[in-house]
């Protein structure tokens, strides 16, 4: 297949994965403007690099560093700028963001002259402010793309091809200005560098920081990626791109030790690869590694890690981790971990885990965990935990936890939101919000304070709701405690009764509405259970009662209480009414029926009390 066929499948192949191919940039083209009178050149150049947001490396003995300068540009590409500064002597090579300026003198072919087909370089990296030797340094040989690395010595070893006369070698280290040389590996076989710490921020000379931890200090990554390979894509702040890899193993494969600084269009991994990038299409068989982002389609039979942003389709055997944001689709047979953002949808057979906001969908068979916001639907067969808010659905199988809720928060067992829920919080037991203004359906549920809505359950407690005691004598039981907890809008009631013969318990709900600055208007509804005083099993009927009643506040937390009740007394047959049986205090029978073989009395009374 010749080279031209092989770009037209890649084309199409990244078509498919509707991610563009996203084109080196040429900052040699980039126009900018800018205006220097009289600073010496080597001022000049980390002002230039600032303007266009790049970093020159250069060897200084090429650059007239002290000669003044003046540069007046408008819109003026950077090429144009420094062919007027520097002259035709200087060559450049765009290298990711770095522009290295290089001297334009022909290299011979010294490999036919001394029959040496390449050379060693040998020496020794130093801290050059302690003069302590600095391991896991990095070499580089920009032009060939050879890399090695200091081991705990600080030592380094070299091996470079012997065409080329002149080799243009780059010294760095993450978190130390980098240093660039011209070297004749002939002459000098062996090289002592020292390299600075970055005490501010320099243009020139600047090496962009790549998050190691993320990516190359994961212990599955460490066991299969060399330490040089590793150490060079951490301290090298070069991406080139090429259109392929293939690889058996990180270290076995077409861009050998520095695939770190390579992004691919296309990556092939029999069982495991390490790139710099994806943008197009990645398969491994076991896994793949990605030190930097992965725009496209990922695949693999066990994991995909990528250290910085994912945008497309994600998918894997069992997990795949990413440091950066993610868009698209996620998914995996066991988990997924994001640390940034996601939009879209995140698949996993077991757990998500996501470390920043959720816009879209995150389901799990048994947990999701989001530390952000979720906007979007959070569904699990166990549990859900955003620590922050959920503003469209938190679905789960057991519990569901956030801080506010705007939209549905929805479990078979529990409930809990931290702060506000403005929405629906519904579950098959427990319910706890710290504030509500929307509904709260459940079995239980605990509120500090409703604000609006209304919490709607068996037992409803805002702390600072309606919390209410009520003494009261009726038609029927000359003595009533009922106990009234939840929002004045709706709130649960819990009533006992005695008479002489019998006592009563029972259970309802009510709604208070205020008329005036010391009158407020009751309506109450309970089911009662009436039993022998002596054997509670020995039941004689039940009682549905409806009481609206007027409240008076006579003093603070005191008032009056008085209304009519409707009472409808299922299993009492009409005779027995005003008998021994049910001595009635008072009341007015309304009509006596019969609903599905049980006698039904309905009855006018009244009652009268006091609430604390």
């Amino acid at each position: 297949m010749n080279r031209i066929h092989t770009r037209v499948i890649l084309t199409i192949l990244m078509m498919f994965t509707l991610v563009p191919v996203v084109a080196q940039t040429n900052h040699l083209d980039q126009k900018i403007t800018i205006s220097l009178h009289q600073v010496k050149l080597k001022n000049a150049l980390p002002k230039i690099a600032e303007a266009g947001g790049f970093q020159f490396s250069y060897n200084s003995e090429i650059i007239p560093g002290d000669s003044l300068v003046s540069v007046s540009a408008s819109n003026l590409s950077v090429k144009k700028i420094l062919r007027d500064l520097v002259g035709s002597d200087i060559r450049y090579k765009v290298l990711g963001n770095h522009i290295i300026l290089l001297s334009d003198i022909p290299n011979r072919n010294v490999a036919k002259m001394d029959h040496n087909p390449e050379y060693t370089i040998t020496g020794y990296i130093y801290d050059a402010q302690t003069g302590e030797v600095l391991s896991s340094a990095s070499i580089y040989e920009v032009e060939g793309m050879f890399v090695s690395a200091t081991d705990s010595r600080g030592y380094y070893a070299l091996t470079v091809p012997g065409e080329r006369e002149k080799q243009v070698l780059s010294y760095s280290k993450a978190g130390y200005a980098d240093t660039l040389i011209v070297v004749k590996p002939k002459e000098q076989a062996t090289l002592n560098i020292y390299l600075s710490p970055k005490t501010r921020k320099s243009s020139a000379y600047q090496i962009a920081e790549l998050p190691s931890a993320q990516v190359n200090d994961r212990k599955l990554v460490a066991a299969l990626v060399p330490s040089k390979t590793r150490v060079a894509a951490e301290n090298i702040p070069v991406i080139e791109k090429r259109w392929a890899q293939l690889s058996f193993l990180p270290f076995i494969g077409s861009n050998r030790f520095v695939s770190g600084l390579i992004t691919n269009h296309l990556s092939m991994n029999m069982i495991a690869g390490y790139s710099g990038g994806v943008r197009g299409l990645e398969m491994g068989g076991f896994l793949n590694v990605d030190k930097n982002e992965m725009y496209g389609l990922q695949l693999s039979g066990f994991g995909n890690i990528v250290g910085k942003n994912s945008r497309g389709v994600q998918l894997s055997g069992f997990f795949n981790v990413d440091a950066g944001s993610f868009s698209g689709l996620q998914a995996s047979g066991f988990s997924n971990v994001v640390t940034d953002t996601i939009f879209g949808i995140q698949l996993a057979g077991f757990s998500n885990i996501l470390r920043g906001r959720m816009c879209g969908t995150q389901v799990s068979g048994f947990s999701n965990f989001t530390s952000q916001n979720v906007d979007g639907i959070q569904a699990s067969g166990f549990a859900n935990i955003a620590v922050k808010d959920v503003k469209v659905a938190q679905l789960s199988g057991f519990g569901n936890y956030s801080r506010n809720v705007g939209g549905l928060q929805s479990a078979g067992v529990l409930n809990i939101a931290s702060g506000t829920v403005t929405g629906i919080q519904a579950s098959g037991l427990i319910n706890y919000a710290t504030e509500v203004k929307g509904l709260q359906l459940s079995v239980f549920n605990i509120a500090d304070t409703v604000s609006a809505g209304a919490p709607i359950g068996i037992l409803s407690f805002v702390l600072k709701g309606y919390n209410t005691i009520e003494v009261n004598s009726n038609e029927l039981l000359p003595l009533n405690l009922s106990i009234k907890t939840g929002t004045r809008g709706f709130y649960n009631i819990f009533t006992a009764g005695l008479q002489k013969d019998f006592l009563s318990v029972g259970y309802g709900f009510g709604s208070q509405f205020r008329m005036a600055k010391k009158l407020t208007f009751s309506m109450d509804l309970t089911a009662n259970y009436l039993s022998d005083n002596q054997d509670f099993m020995v039941s004689h009927g039940g009682l549905l009662r409806f009481s609206p009643t007027f409240d008076i506040e006579l003093a603070k937390h005191f008032k009056l209480v008085f209304g009519p009740t409707l009472n409808a007394f299922a299993g009492l047959d009409p005779v027995d009414a005003g008998t021994s049986d049910f001595p009635f205090l008072f009341s007015l029978p309304v009509k006596n029926l019969t609903v599905a073989g049980t006698p039904v009395s309905i009855r006018i009374g009244a009652m009268a009390g006091f609430r604390f």
